[in-house]
Protein backbone atom coordinates (compact mmCIF):
# COMPACT_ATOMS: atom_id res chain seq x y z
CA UNK A 1 0.00 0.00 0.00
CA UNK A 2 2.49 2.41 0.41
CA UNK A 3 5.36 0.92 -1.66
CA UNK A 4 5.98 4.02 -3.75
CA UNK A 5 5.58 6.73 -0.97
CA UNK A 6 8.23 8.27 -0.03
CA UNK A 7 6.20 9.20 3.13
CA UNK A 8 5.21 5.89 5.25
CA UNK A 9 3.28 5.53 8.02
CA UNK A 10 5.12 2.31 8.46
CA UNK A 11 8.56 2.56 6.99
CA UNK A 12 9.95 -0.83 8.89
CA UNK A 13 8.01 -2.81 7.21
CA UNK A 14 10.19 -3.70 4.22
CA UNK A 15 9.86 -6.76 1.94
CA UNK A 16 12.34 -8.96 4.16
CA UNK A 17 10.54 -8.08 7.38
CA UNK A 18 6.63 -9.32 5.67
CA UNK A 19 8.01 -12.24 3.49
CA UNK A 20 11.38 -13.36 5.09
CA UNK A 21 12.68 -16.59 4.53
CA UNK A 22 13.83 -19.29 6.87
CA UNK A 23 16.57 -17.89 8.62
CA UNK A 24 14.82 -14.63 8.99
CA UNK A 25 12.01 -16.00 10.63
CA UNK A 26 14.45 -16.76 13.55
CA UNK A 27 15.19 -12.79 14.31
CA UNK A 28 13.27 -10.93 17.24
CA UNK A 29 13.88 -7.48 15.80
CA UNK A 30 11.46 -8.31 12.48
CA UNK A 31 8.63 -9.82 14.72
CA UNK A 32 8.77 -6.67 16.82
CA UNK A 33 8.99 -4.28 14.08
CA UNK A 34 5.90 -5.71 12.50
CA UNK A 35 3.94 -6.63 15.88
CA UNK A 36 4.65 -2.85 17.44
CA UNK A 37 2.16 0.57 18.51
CA UNK A 38 3.79 2.24 14.84
CA UNK A 39 2.47 -0.83 12.68
CA UNK A 40 -1.19 -0.54 15.04
CA UNK A 41 -1.24 3.26 14.59
CA UNK A 42 -0.46 2.98 10.49
CA UNK A 43 -2.96 0.34 10.30
CA UNK A 44 -5.51 2.66 11.82
CA UNK A 45 -4.81 5.66 9.61
CA UNK A 46 -4.90 3.43 6.56
CA UNK A 47 -8.39 1.47 7.76
CA UNK A 48 -9.77 5.12 8.09
CA UNK A 49 -8.74 6.04 4.55
CA UNK A 50 -10.20 2.88 3.12
CA UNK A 51 -12.94 2.09 5.31
CA UNK A 52 -11.41 -1.53 6.34
CA UNK A 53 -12.75 -2.99 9.77
CA UNK A 54 -10.36 -6.11 9.15
CA UNK A 55 -7.46 -3.43 9.53
CA UNK A 56 -9.08 -2.56 12.90
CA UNK A 57 -9.56 -5.69 14.10
CA UNK A 58 -5.75 -6.41 13.38
CA UNK A 59 -4.70 -3.30 14.76
CA UNK A 60 -6.26 -4.13 18.20
CA UNK A 61 -4.75 -7.01 18.17
CA UNK A 62 -1.56 -5.85 17.73
CA UNK A 63 -1.67 -2.95 20.26
CA UNK A 64 -2.60 -5.77 22.59
CA UNK A 65 0.45 -7.91 21.96
CA UNK A 66 3.04 -5.01 21.71
CA UNK A 67 2.12 -4.18 25.72
CA UNK A 68 2.28 -7.93 26.66
CA UNK A 69 5.43 -8.00 24.57
CA UNK A 70 7.21 -4.80 26.12
CA UNK A 71 6.08 -6.00 29.55
CA UNK A 72 7.46 -9.16 29.43
CA UNK A 73 10.78 -7.66 27.61
CA UNK A 74 10.71 -4.67 30.21
CA UNK A 75 14.35 -2.84 30.78
CA UNK A 76 15.20 0.67 32.02
CA UNK A 77 12.00 2.47 32.88
CA UNK A 78 9.52 0.12 32.41
CA UNK A 79 10.82 -2.20 35.47
CA UNK A 80 7.63 -3.52 37.82
CA UNK A 81 7.94 -2.30 41.18
CA UNK A 82 5.43 -1.80 44.21
CA UNK A 83 6.53 2.16 44.24
CA UNK A 84 3.76 2.91 42.01
CA UNK A 85 1.22 0.24 42.90
CA UNK A 86 -1.48 1.37 40.48
CA UNK A 87 0.85 1.00 37.52
CA UNK A 88 1.83 -2.48 38.46
CA UNK A 89 -1.95 -3.67 38.95
CA UNK A 90 -2.07 -2.13 35.55
CA UNK A 91 0.78 -4.24 34.10
CA UNK A 92 -0.79 -6.94 35.48
CA UNK A 93 -4.28 -6.33 34.56
CA UNK A 94 -2.60 -6.70 31.02
CA UNK A 95 -0.92 -9.55 31.04
CA UNK A 96 -3.94 -11.74 32.59
CA UNK A 97 -5.93 -9.99 29.48
CA UNK A 98 -3.56 -10.64 26.92
CA UNK A 99 -3.83 -14.72 28.90
CA UNK A 100 -7.73 -14.20 28.03
CA UNK A 101 -7.29 -13.47 24.38
CA UNK A 102 -4.58 -15.86 23.51
CA UNK A 103 -6.89 -18.59 25.21
CA UNK A 104 -9.77 -17.63 22.81
CA UNK A 105 -7.57 -17.90 19.47
CA UNK A 106 -8.82 -20.20 17.80
CA UNK A 107 -5.77 -21.41 15.18
CA UNK A 108 -6.90 -24.86 13.09
CA UNK A 109 -8.80 -27.50 14.65
CA UNK A 110 -6.40 -27.37 18.01
CA UNK A 111 -4.08 -25.76 20.04
CA UNK A 112 -0.69 -24.14 18.64
CA UNK A 113 2.56 -24.48 20.64
CA UNK A 114 3.30 -20.68 20.83
CA UNK A 115 -0.43 -20.56 22.59
CA UNK A 116 0.72 -23.25 25.40
CA UNK A 117 4.11 -21.22 25.82
CA UNK A 118 2.45 -18.10 25.87
CA UNK A 119 0.74 -18.70 28.65
CA UNK A 120 3.46 -20.59 30.62
CA UNK A 121 5.69 -17.62 30.37
CA UNK A 122 3.65 -15.10 30.96
CA UNK A 123 1.53 -17.19 34.11
CA UNK A 124 5.11 -17.48 35.32
CA UNK A 125 6.84 -14.16 34.66
CA UNK A 126 3.09 -12.55 37.30
CA UNK A 127 3.95 -15.58 39.77
CA UNK A 128 7.89 -14.95 40.02
CA UNK A 129 7.46 -11.19 39.82
CA UNK A 130 4.87 -10.84 42.30
CA UNK A 131 6.95 -13.01 44.79
CA UNK A 132 9.81 -10.82 44.75
CA UNK A 133 8.39 -8.05 45.07
CA UNK A 134 5.98 -9.37 47.88
CA UNK A 135 8.69 -10.42 49.86
CA UNK A 136 11.11 -7.21 49.50
CA UNK A 137 14.15 -9.35 48.01
CA UNK A 138 14.07 -6.51 45.31
CA UNK A 139 12.68 -3.47 44.87
CA UNK A 140 11.60 -3.48 40.78
CA UNK A 141 11.73 -6.53 38.47
CA UNK A 142 13.25 -6.66 34.97
CA UNK A 143 11.64 -8.84 32.24
CA UNK A 144 14.31 -8.47 30.17
CA UNK A 145 15.97 -10.70 32.70
CA UNK A 146 14.58 -14.02 32.34
CA UNK A 147 15.45 -13.60 28.38
CA UNK A 148 19.07 -15.08 27.16
CA UNK A 149 19.21 -12.02 25.38
CA UNK A 150 22.31 -10.98 27.80
CA UNK A 151 24.38 -14.19 27.20
CA UNK A 152 23.30 -13.95 23.31
CA UNK A 153 24.85 -10.48 23.13
CA UNK A 154 28.24 -11.59 24.30
CA UNK A 155 28.07 -14.68 21.93
CA UNK A 156 27.85 -13.04 18.92
CA UNK A 157 30.54 -10.12 20.08
CA UNK A 158 32.83 -13.01 20.51
CA UNK A 159 32.53 -14.67 17.45
CA UNK A 160 32.10 -11.33 15.31
CA UNK A 161 35.68 -11.71 13.98
CA UNK A 162 35.71 -15.52 14.15
CA UNK A 163 32.74 -17.22 13.69
CA UNK A 164 34.14 -20.86 14.43
CA UNK A 165 36.65 -20.42 17.68
CA UNK A 166 38.56 -22.59 19.29
CA UNK A 167 38.79 -22.55 23.38
CA UNK A 168 41.81 -20.20 23.26
CA UNK A 169 40.49 -17.93 20.65
CA UNK A 170 36.92 -17.93 22.75
CA UNK A 171 38.89 -17.40 26.25
CA UNK A 172 41.21 -14.69 24.69
CA UNK A 173 38.39 -12.69 22.89
CA UNK A 174 35.94 -13.13 26.32
CA UNK A 175 39.17 -11.45 28.61
CA UNK A 176 39.97 -8.97 25.75
CA UNK A 177 36.05 -7.79 25.98
CA UNK A 178 35.50 -7.65 29.89
CA UNK A 179 38.65 -5.64 30.05
CA UNK A 180 37.59 -3.35 27.05
CA UNK A 181 34.33 -3.23 28.17
CA UNK A 182 33.64 -3.63 24.72
CA UNK A 183 29.94 -3.89 23.88
CA UNK A 184 27.53 -3.83 20.43
CA UNK A 185 24.91 -4.70 18.69
CA UNK A 186 25.54 -6.99 15.77
CA UNK A 187 23.56 -6.37 12.37
CA UNK A 188 21.02 -9.09 11.16
CA UNK A 189 21.36 -10.82 14.52
CA UNK A 190 18.40 -13.15 16.03
CA UNK A 191 18.02 -11.59 19.27
CA UNK A 192 17.47 -8.06 20.77
CA UNK A 193 20.14 -6.16 21.59
CA UNK A 194 20.33 -6.01 25.78
CA UNK A 195 21.29 -2.51 26.62
CA UNK A 196 23.84 -4.30 29.26
CA UNK A 197 26.27 -0.94 29.37
CA UNK A 198 28.96 -3.24 30.78
CA UNK A 199 30.23 -6.89 31.38
CA UNK A 200 32.63 -6.11 34.66
CA UNK A 201 33.39 -3.72 37.30
CA UNK A 202 33.67 0.40 36.17
CA UNK A 203 37.06 0.53 36.99
CA UNK A 204 37.80 -1.43 33.78
CA UNK A 205 37.08 1.89 31.42
CA UNK A 206 34.54 2.69 28.84
CA UNK A 207 34.05 2.57 25.00
CA UNK A 208 35.47 5.18 22.97
CA UNK A 209 32.82 6.91 20.59
CA UNK A 210 33.83 8.31 17.27
CA UNK A 211 31.29 11.32 16.05
CA UNK A 212 30.59 11.05 12.47
CA UNK A 213 31.11 14.96 10.50
CA UNK A 214 28.36 15.82 7.66
CA UNK A 215 29.72 16.39 4.52
CA UNK A 216 30.05 20.06 3.37
CA UNK A 217 26.60 21.46 2.10
CA UNK A 218 26.84 21.30 -1.68
CA UNK A 219 26.81 25.05 -3.58
CA UNK A 220 25.09 25.63 -6.80
CA UNK A 221 25.35 29.02 -9.64
CA UNK A 222 22.77 31.84 -9.75
CA UNK A 223 22.80 30.92 -13.07
CA UNK A 224 21.55 27.66 -12.34
CA UNK A 225 19.16 28.47 -9.92
CA UNK A 226 17.51 31.26 -11.76
CA UNK A 227 16.98 28.67 -14.68
CA UNK A 228 15.33 26.41 -12.45
CA UNK A 229 13.33 28.87 -10.99
CA UNK A 230 12.14 30.23 -14.49
CA UNK A 231 10.08 26.75 -15.12
CA UNK A 232 8.62 26.62 -11.69
CA UNK A 233 5.16 25.15 -11.65
CA UNK A 234 2.53 28.08 -10.42
CA UNK A 235 0.72 25.05 -8.22
CA UNK A 236 2.27 23.11 -5.97
CA UNK A 237 1.13 19.30 -5.70
CA UNK A 238 -1.74 18.34 -2.52
CA UNK A 239 -0.53 16.27 -0.25
CA UNK A 240 -3.09 13.22 0.87
CA UNK A 241 -4.62 12.64 4.31
CA UNK A 242 -2.25 10.00 5.31
CA UNK A 243 1.00 12.27 4.00
CA UNK A 244 -0.05 15.15 6.41
CA UNK A 245 -0.55 12.67 9.34
CA UNK A 246 2.73 11.41 8.54
CA UNK A 247 4.28 14.85 7.99
CA UNK A 248 2.97 16.03 11.44
CA UNK A 249 4.65 13.54 13.50
CA UNK A 250 8.11 13.64 11.55
CA UNK A 251 7.90 17.53 12.19
CA UNK A 252 7.31 16.54 15.89
CA UNK A 253 10.09 14.39 15.47
CA UNK A 254 12.25 16.54 13.43
CA UNK A 255 11.73 19.85 16.07
CA UNK A 256 13.02 16.96 19.03
CA UNK A 257 15.86 16.38 17.54
CA UNK A 258 17.21 19.74 17.02
CA UNK A 259 15.93 20.75 20.46
CA UNK A 260 18.60 17.87 21.69
CA UNK A 261 21.21 18.05 19.61
CA UNK A 262 21.96 21.61 18.31
CA UNK A 263 21.68 24.81 20.37
CA UNK A 264 18.72 26.52 20.84
CA UNK A 265 16.89 28.44 24.02
CA UNK A 266 13.38 28.19 25.69
CA UNK A 267 12.20 30.77 23.54
CA UNK A 268 12.86 29.50 20.13
CA UNK A 269 10.70 26.71 21.17
CA UNK A 270 8.21 28.06 23.06
CA UNK A 271 5.90 29.19 20.51
CA UNK A 272 6.50 25.80 18.28
CA UNK A 273 5.33 23.16 20.64
CA UNK A 274 1.78 22.84 21.66
CA UNK A 275 -0.07 20.92 23.69
CA UNK A 276 -2.26 17.94 21.49
CA UNK A 277 -4.37 19.43 19.21
CA UNK A 278 -7.42 18.46 17.28
CA UNK A 279 -7.06 19.01 13.70
CA UNK A 280 -7.46 15.89 11.23
CA UNK A 281 -3.33 15.63 10.58
CA UNK A 282 -2.74 15.13 14.12
CA UNK A 283 -4.58 11.63 14.00
CA UNK A 284 -1.24 9.41 13.28
CA UNK A 285 0.26 11.05 16.20
CA UNK A 286 -2.48 10.98 18.82
CA UNK A 287 -2.79 6.92 17.80
CA UNK A 288 1.43 6.47 18.09
CA UNK A 289 1.10 8.01 21.63
CA UNK A 290 0.64 4.98 23.12
CA UNK A 291 1.88 7.06 26.88
CA UNK A 292 0.99 10.69 27.66
CA UNK A 293 4.01 13.48 26.56
CA UNK A 294 6.02 11.11 25.18
CA UNK A 295 5.80 12.58 21.76
CA UNK A 296 6.06 16.31 20.33
CA UNK A 297 3.11 18.14 19.45
CA UNK A 298 3.91 21.33 16.77
CA UNK A 299 2.05 24.16 16.12
CA UNK A 300 0.06 24.67 13.29
CA UNK A 301 1.91 27.52 12.17
CA UNK A 302 4.93 24.85 11.98
CA UNK A 303 3.22 22.41 10.79
CA UNK A 304 2.26 24.85 7.50
CA UNK A 305 5.70 25.75 7.29
CA UNK A 306 6.78 22.29 6.75
CA UNK A 307 4.32 21.46 4.80
CA UNK A 308 5.25 23.59 2.26
CA UNK A 309 8.52 23.20 2.49
CA UNK A 310 7.31 19.37 1.53
CA UNK A 311 5.44 20.61 -1.39
CA UNK A 312 8.92 22.30 -2.50
CA UNK A 313 10.74 19.13 -1.93
CA UNK A 314 8.51 16.59 -4.03
CA UNK A 315 8.11 19.43 -7.13
CA UNK A 316 12.02 19.61 -6.92
CA UNK A 317 12.70 15.90 -6.78
CA UNK A 318 10.36 14.91 -9.20
CA UNK A 319 12.40 17.18 -11.75
CA UNK A 320 16.06 15.68 -10.18
CA UNK A 321 16.95 14.61 -13.69
CA UNK A 322 18.61 18.14 -14.29
CA UNK A 323 20.57 18.14 -11.00
CA UNK A 324 24.11 16.60 -10.71
CA UNK A 325 23.44 15.06 -7.36
CA UNK A 326 20.87 15.23 -4.51
CA UNK A 327 23.30 17.37 -2.36
CA UNK A 328 22.01 19.77 -5.18
CA UNK A 329 18.53 18.91 -4.99
CA UNK A 330 18.71 19.68 -1.07
CA UNK A 331 20.75 23.18 -1.55
CA UNK A 332 17.76 24.05 -4.11
CA UNK A 333 14.90 23.33 -1.49
CA UNK A 334 16.78 24.91 0.95
CA UNK A 335 17.13 28.34 -1.46
CA UNK A 336 14.10 28.51 -2.26
CA UNK A 337 12.48 28.17 1.22
CA UNK A 338 14.44 31.04 2.07
CA UNK A 339 13.50 32.95 -0.62
CA UNK A 340 9.71 32.65 0.65
CA UNK A 341 10.55 32.40 4.51
CA UNK A 342 8.74 35.71 5.31
CA UNK A 343 5.74 34.45 4.90
CA UNK A 344 5.84 32.64 7.83
CA UNK A 345 6.38 34.38 11.20
CA UNK A 346 6.91 31.64 13.71
CA UNK A 347 10.14 31.95 14.70
CA UNK A 348 12.45 33.80 16.88
CA UNK A 349 15.51 34.85 15.54
CA UNK A 350 17.83 34.18 18.05
CA UNK A 351 19.61 31.41 17.30
CA UNK A 352 18.76 30.82 13.50
CA UNK A 353 16.17 27.60 14.25
CA UNK A 354 14.44 28.39 11.04
CA UNK A 355 17.74 27.35 9.59
CA UNK A 356 18.13 24.06 11.80
CA UNK A 357 14.93 23.02 11.58
CA UNK A 358 15.56 23.40 7.94
CA UNK A 359 18.49 21.38 7.39
CA UNK A 360 17.28 18.51 9.30
CA UNK A 361 13.99 18.22 7.49
CA UNK A 362 16.02 18.39 4.27
CA UNK A 363 18.55 15.69 5.85
CA UNK A 364 15.71 13.65 6.12
CA UNK A 365 13.94 14.03 3.37
CA UNK A 366 16.48 13.21 0.83
CA UNK A 367 18.04 10.09 3.01
CA UNK A 368 13.72 8.61 2.72
CA UNK A 369 13.99 10.33 -1.31
CA UNK A 370 17.47 8.33 -2.11
CA UNK A 371 16.49 5.01 -0.72
CA UNK A 372 13.14 5.36 -2.11
CA UNK A 373 15.12 5.95 -5.81
CA UNK A 374 17.32 3.05 -4.88
CA UNK A 375 14.44 0.47 -4.81
CA UNK A 376 13.01 1.96 -7.90
CA UNK A 377 15.79 1.58 -9.86
CA UNK A 378 16.23 -1.84 -8.39
CA UNK A 379 12.81 -2.63 -9.54
CA UNK A 380 13.25 -1.35 -13.05
CA UNK A 381 16.67 -3.05 -13.77
CA UNK A 382 15.80 -6.12 -11.36
CA UNK A 383 19.09 -5.73 -10.15
CA UNK A 384 20.19 -7.92 -6.92
CA UNK A 385 19.69 -6.21 -3.78
CA UNK A 386 23.84 -5.33 -2.93
CA UNK A 387 23.75 -3.83 -6.58
CA UNK A 388 23.87 -0.40 -5.22
CA UNK A 389 25.56 -1.09 -1.65
CA UNK A 390 23.41 1.64 0.26
CA UNK A 391 20.42 4.08 -0.42
CA UNK A 392 22.60 7.34 -0.69
CA UNK A 393 24.79 5.48 -3.15
CA UNK A 394 21.88 4.60 -5.41
CA UNK A 395 20.27 7.67 -5.58
CA UNK A 396 23.56 9.56 -6.76
CA UNK A 397 23.72 6.53 -9.43
CA UNK A 398 19.84 7.31 -10.11
CA UNK A 399 20.65 11.08 -10.88
CA UNK A 400 23.52 10.24 -12.66
CA UNK A 401 22.09 7.32 -14.89
CA UNK A 402 19.12 9.92 -15.77
CA UNK A 403 21.37 13.14 -16.51
CA UNK A 404 24.10 10.96 -19.23
CA UNK A 405 21.74 8.07 -20.02
CA UNK A 406 23.90 5.56 -19.64
CA UNK A 407 23.90 2.82 -16.83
Amino acid sequence: MERDDDLKAAPQLAKAVLNPNTFQKMRVTNTVWVLNESTAAALELMAKERKNSGMMTTAWWIRRFASWFKILVSSHGTALSFKNRGKFDSAVNSLREYIEITRGISVGKSWKPWQRGTLVATHGFITIATRLLESKEMDFVYGSRFSSNCIENLFSVIRSRNPVPNAFQWKSALKNIILSQYSKTICASNYEHDLTEKFADENFGSVIEFLKHRPQQATISTEHLNSFKSDWPTSLPDLTHKDKNVLYYVCGYILDSVMGNQIVCNDCTDDLIVEAIDADFTEYTKSREYEEGLLTYVSRELYHWFEYAEKIFRTASARCSTLPDLQTLETLVQNIMESSMQEFQCFKPCHSIDQKLMRRFLSFRVKIHSAQTTREVKRKNKAPAVSAGSSTAGGHRYVSTTTTGKK
